[in-house]
């Protein structure tokens, strides 16, 4: 089985894993008591918690892009947000917490030419860069 295709295989599993604990998940709360809760917000709320991903995303994005360009590979940084927003999605719905998804993202910058090597290497950095603000703060904090 060629590379390609097992990739594509193995995001449509982990795809369909994601989406199927998700609508267990709702199953067995029950979408009333969802909607419930979501009644509990007031709009102004709702407008935040949807637009503050977009805000975080995009300094993941530029974080990352920050990184690539100390590889010496320079992208733009739309193009740096749709592969973080990518990662995101895949994270969100494979459920292997950030693999999945950091692993998506080197694969979209290995298919613009980037070595395969530089590619994961970036990741592993951003990844690396991330788990030490994370430790730190909660020390710190």
């Amino acid at each position: 089985m060629s590379k390609p295709i097992f990739r594509k295989i193995s995001v449509t599993l982990l795809s369909f894993v994601g989406l199927s604990l998700l609508w267990f998940l709702i199953q067995a709360l029950g979408t009333e008591s969802i909607v419930l809760a979501m009644r509990k917000f007031k709009l102004w709320q709702i407008i935040i918690i949807s637009v503050f991903p977009i805000f975080t995303y995009s300094l993941a994005a530029l974080r990352w892009q920050i990184i690539l360009r100390g590889l010496g590979l320079r992208f733009k940084f739309s193009q740096v947000l749709q592969k973080t927003f990518t990662g995101a999605a895949v994270s969100t719905l494979a459920p292997s917490f950030d693999i999945s998804g950091q692993t998506t993202k080197a694969l979209a910058i290995r298919g613009g030419g980037v070595q395969v090597s530089l590619a994961f290497a970036s990741v592993a950095i951003d990844s690396l860069a991330r788990s030490v603000a994370n430790f730190s703060f909660t020390f710190l904090l």
